[in-house]
């Protein structure tokens, strides 16, 4: 049904529900709730013993930067990099995608494990595995699947 259970280890770990993505006005949007987990492992062996089983694994590097309610993170994938705006709403996610010179058509509408199953379409990769070290030496086309450079 489109709902994602997270359990992600950066500086700290968090379990996140993410339910179905909307699109208003032309932003991506769903419900989060998350929580910071003390141990990584624990809360891993606690999902599975709920039933819940690993569906994909994959690494990136994010920088946030805020400005009042607004956030955006720059994420390095191991396909390329993309920025991501978090609002209150539409008008000040535009906003904000105006003032760094971003064309708003370029956005895009899949997830980064989205559009990995895109990149994998046809090549010889395993799609539920989006790690550094899988695309090493890969070269990535994003024009190939319609993603083009918002700041161009």
């Amino acid at each position: 049904d489109g709902c994602v259970l997270r359990l992600r280890r950066d500086a700290e770990s968090r379990l996140t529900f993410k339910g179905t993505s909307t699109n208003k006005d032309g932003v991506l949007s769903r419900r989060e709730i998350e929580v910071t987990v003390d141990d990584f492992d624990t809360a891993k062996h606690f999902v599975e013993a709920l039933g819940y089983s690993v569906v994909a694994t994959y690494e990136k590097y994010r920088a946030t930067y805020s400005r009042g309610d607004i956030y955006f993170m720059v994420d390095e994938m191991p396909y390329g990099d993309f920025i991501e705006i978090e609002g209150p709403d539409a008008a000040s996610i535009r906003k904000v995608a105006n003032e760094l010179q971003l064309n708003w058509s370029a956005a895009v509408g899949a997830g980064y494990l989205g559009i990995f199953r895109q990149l994998c379409a046809g090549q010889n990769l395993d799609e539920t595995n989006l790690i550094f070290e899988m695309l090493n030496g890969y070269v990535v086309d994003l024009g190939n699947i319609l993603i083009y450079a918002a700041d161009e």
